[in-house]
């Protein structure tokens, strides 16, 4: 693992059971238990957990990528998720959507390309 780079990130849930299918459905990550109030993944680049407990917003927003963004919207709208803004161009050329799963009250990003654009940002409204 290259020096001081981000390892492991927690995050706190008010429903372990619901984040993780929510993960599982989603994206296909697998989770181990560690008791009743602590579930973690494992991921190629960073690793993580989470813990029982109440998400403060606004502390951290979380980045994920993804090779074909509108496939992956729809992944998030299946898995219960709802969307805070829909796909949009962003500065560095990339598009990107905020997402928030309401039940959990956790919002992430994601940012990939878009298969419409062919390559190139474009805005969507």
């Amino acid at each position: 693992m290259p020096h001081e780079q981000i390892q492991y990130i927690e995050f706190l849930s008010k429903d372990l059971q619901a984040i993780r299918q929510f993960y599982i459905d989603c994206f296909g990550w697998t989770f181990t238990d560690w008791g009743p109030e602590y579930i973690s993944f494992d991921g190629e680049h960073v690793s993580g957990g989470f813990a029982s407990g109440a998400p403060v917003q606004g502390s951290m927003l979380v980045i994920l990528y993804s090779q074909r963004l509108e496939e992956t919207l729809e992944k998030v709208r299946a898995a219960g998720g709802g969307i805070v803004k829909e796909i949009f161009s962003f500065p560095s050329g990339r598009d990107f959507i905020l997402l928030i799963q309401m039940a959990m009250s956790l919002l992430f990003g994601l940012t990939g390309e878009n298969q419409k654009s062919n390559g190139k940002s474009q805005i969507y409204k």
